[in-house]
């Protein structure tokens, strides 16, 4: 009796590490088809998405960004292109208007034709009310009435209830049913981040990116914006807060350079990144960063300019920020077209 309830245990611990080593794995090929996108290596990146693929149902940029090299570098595979059109077209983000000069053409306009959606449109039209909401109260608003500040505060615990209960209701909220799903929850997260009281759910994130449902690099990017805006409105350091290396405290555009800060502690960094499944370390993040401001290619990188009133005044902004890297006084890096 013992053996047995020691087999079947074993066996569970090898079903379930399996399934967490896949979404291990599709991280690690995607980040190797990524940096080798980057290096000009358009075939071998290719063949790194096709085993990404092999591992478990990829997200819509890693698909796109498959699409580009197949497209624009004549990369990749047509078995596969038509394979993963299917899955796009469920998602209702197949476009082949885009590809109107390919061979293609005639077979993406069938599949984007005939395939039925996943999409749950009713959780889909949920998630733009919760956005229109949220900017109803803020629309057209540079300062803010008392009254008005407790209206916003209001809306945006009630916005993260309401996607809380979304959950609740739908099970299971990803691409295949709602495909910018994120956009929303990045939204109401940022805003609710500005009261040090309310509890963020991170936590239930977290397990939503190790069950495949949410983008580990959507994460991250969510998770590192709602820590510097909690800083922010605090006026303290959130050092109990884990960090991720992507928020604009370690990157920004002005005029036409791009600056990096490298962080300070770029090991615990990419120690966290590891504990979330995620290959990629912050030195291949800034690979990618550098890639998708200097070269004319696919967007691995959210990037955002900061703007210093007018052009003069921008310029001015961006020559004294180089100085004191020239100087010394910040360390780090920049980077002009």
């Amino acid at each position: 009796m013992k053996l047995l309830i020691f087999l079947i245990s074993f066996l569970f611990c090898i079903i379930f590490s399996f399934g967490q080593k896949n979404i291990k794995k599709y991280y690690y090929w995607v980040n190797k088809a990524e940096l080798e996108y980057c290096k000009g290596n358009h075939k071998k990146s290719g063949a790194f998405f096709e085993r990404a693929f092999q591992e478990m149902t990829p997200f819509t940029r890693d698909i796109y960004c498959y699409f580009d090299l197949y497209f624009k570098h004549n990369a990749g595979d047509k078995d596969e292109i038509i394979k993963q059109a299917h899955l796009l077209a469920q998602r209702d983000g197949l476009y082949p208007n885009l590809y109107k000069d390919s061979k293609l053409y005639d077979i993406l306009k069938i599949i984007k034709d005939t395939t039925q959606t996943t999409v749950i449109q009713s959780l889909v039209d949920s998630l733009q009310s919760i956005s229109d909401l949220d900017q109803s109260v803020r629309l057209g608003k540079f300062s803010y009435t008392e009254e008005e500040g407790r209206q916003i505060l209001l809306t945006d615990s009630m916005n993260l209830e309401r996607i809380l209960s979304l959950y609740n209701e739908f099970g299971t909220i990803n691409e295949n049913n709602a495909p910018f799903f994120y956009s929303t929850i990045s939204l109401v997260l940022l805003h609710n981040s500005k009261e040090s009281l309310i509890k963020l759910p991170f936590d239930f994130l977290k397990e939503e990116v190790r069950k495949g449902n949410l983008d580990v690099r959507v994460f991250m990017s969510m998770y590192d914006e709602c820590k510097v805006m909690r800083e922010m409105f605090s006026g303290t350091e959130s050092k109990s807060l884990l960090q991720y290396g992507t928020d604009l405290r370690h990157h920004l555009i002005i005029g036409e350079t791009l600056f990096i800060y490298p962080p300070n502690n770029i090991k615990q960094i990419n120690k966290n990144r590891k504990a979330i499944g995620f290959s990629e370390t912050w030195d291949d993040f800034k690979i990618k960063l550098k890639y998708t401001y200097l070269e004319d290619g696919f967007k691995f990188v959210n990037t955002q300019e900061e703007i210093w009133g007018s052009d003069e005044e921008t310029r001015q902004a961006e020559m004294e920020t180089r100085q004191k890297i020239d100087n010394k006084e910040v360390e780090g890096e920049y980077y002009s077209k």
